[in-house]
């Protein structure tokens, strides 16, 4: 009750990174501790918000990823960025819950609403990628409801036996045979070959960059060897040069002095 109702505390565009979190709790629920949380009616909500039904605007900014965000920029409202980073996790969350429930006795009636709201949707579209996906997913609901109501043609008890319906279709969920089932697990896995190709090209483009800058500072280094090869020489190999000039100076000093002493022994001797 507490993420139903945080999921329906702020009900705008802005918000809409809490509702998909919100969302993916309940879908995590469902799967791990065998409940039904459905997150269907928020998921809906959030594809009828009027921002993701308009037109897009065109934006050059980086895609946005709602998958860490809590709130969306104004500065990304009613842009192609924001509607195809909203529709991704709208379709993802609402075909996985599906294939959960997939194996359900009841799916056909679960999945009833979500057919109807994605029929009509589909005319006010205006993303040709969310539009392939919204017809593939109906394409698969049709396919498993179809899948359901032939197991429950061969059913023998009623709604009241719980165990029994719980039971319903305990072999085919153990080895995630339905036709939602399948195609959502090909997805995730083409989701991983994508993810891991990207993470293959990023190390790639770093690793580039990394030799790039070794390579510049290769070169740096052979022309700062090339400068020096060409200067004066070192100190240390000319100190004897200078050594001599010094000693020279000290000479001529030195015979300045003497000069100077001899003119005052010559002026001296002449006053004697």
């Amino acid at each position: 009750q507490v993420i139903f109702g945080l999921s329906d505390l702020c009900p705008s565009v802005r918000h809409l990174p809490i509702r998909f979190h919100c969302a993916r709790f309940l879908v995590r629920l469902s799967e791990t501790n065998n409940i039904f949380a459905n997150p269907i009616p928020a998921l809906l909500q959030a594809l009828d918000l009027t921002d993701l039904k308009c037109k897009p605007k065109p934006s050059s900014g980086a895609p946005i990823d709602l998958l860490i965000a809590l709130k969306v920029g104004k500065s990304d409202l009613g842009t192609r960025v924001l509607q195809e980073a909203a529709t991704t996790q709208i379709y993802e969350l609402m075909f996985h819950f599906l294939a959960i429930q997939s194996f359900s006795i009841a799916f056909p009636e679960i999945a009833l609403p979500v057919v109807v709201f994605l029929r009509r949707l589909k005319k006010s579209i205006h993303l040709p990628s969310f539009s392939k996906q919204v017809t593939a997913l109906l394409d698969k609901i049709i396919e498993n409801v179809t899948f359901i109501n032939k197991k429950r043609e061969s059913v023998t008890f009623s709604p009241k036996e719980l165990d029994q319906v719980k039971a319903f279709l305990a072999d085919e969920k153990q080895q995630g045979k339905s036709p939602l089932m399948v195609a959502w697990t090909r997805y995730q896995q083409q989701q991983d070959r994508a993810t891991e190709l990207q993470r293959q090209t990023i190390k790639k483009k770093e690793k580039k960059e990394v030799a790039k800058e070794k390579d510049e500072i290769d070169e740096l280094l052979s022309e700062l060897s090339d400068q020096d090869d060409g200067e004066e020489p070192m100190p240390e190999d000319y100190e004897d040069e200078e050594l001599d000039e010094d000693e020279e100076r000290m000479m001529d000093e030195e015979g300045e002095q003497e000069i100077k002493k001899g003119k005052k022994r010559q002026h001296v001797s002449k006053k004697d």
